[in-house]
């Protein structure tokens, strides 16, 4: 049997904080952070909205899980609400930590699952593309969100 195809699209940007922005390297140290991840397979569709805040080190954000706008089923009138999900962390050189919660909103809250608790180590390898002396390229590369 075949699967249906998953169609997925994300995006965001990331407004600095400061007049004229603040770069260290290639990335803004402080910003704010609107985002949208939507993916759809068969019948499933879900939109997940959120937003960042970091300042040097610390990140701070936001997300709502679901699709409110459609329902779950054409014969249920339940709409399609599923998790807000709150996050926090810190990043220092290279390395970074991240805590999550998701509050559950979906009809599992009955079942009083608590929410769901996540922790997140990350360490991101630094290495120069151009060691060999060759000249940097005009343009930017875009920077990784981090969190």
């Amino acid at each position: 049997a075949n699967l249906p195809i998953h169609y997925s699209i994300h995006g965001g940007y990331q407004f600095p904080l400061y007049p004229g922005g603040r770069y260290r390297g290639d990335a803004v140290t402080s910003f704010f952070s609107p985002t949208f991840h939507y993916k759809r397979q068969d019948n499933f569709q879900q939109l997940d909205l959120g937003a960042y805040f970091h300042y040097e080190w610390f990140t701070a954000g936001m997300w709502y899980r679901g699709l409110p706008i459609f329902k779950v089923d054409d014969q249920i009138t339940i709409t399609n609400h599923d998790a807000l999900v709150f996050l926090a962390g810190f990043h220092w050189k290279g390395l970074s930590t991240a805590y999550s919660y998701d509050v559950t909103l979906s009809n599992l809250q009955v079942l009083n699952t608590g929410g769901a608790h996540e922790l997140s180590l990350i360490y991101e390898f630094e290495y120069s593309l151009y060691a060999s002396g060759k000249p940097k390229p005009r343009w930017r590369s875009i920077p990784c969100p981090r969190f």
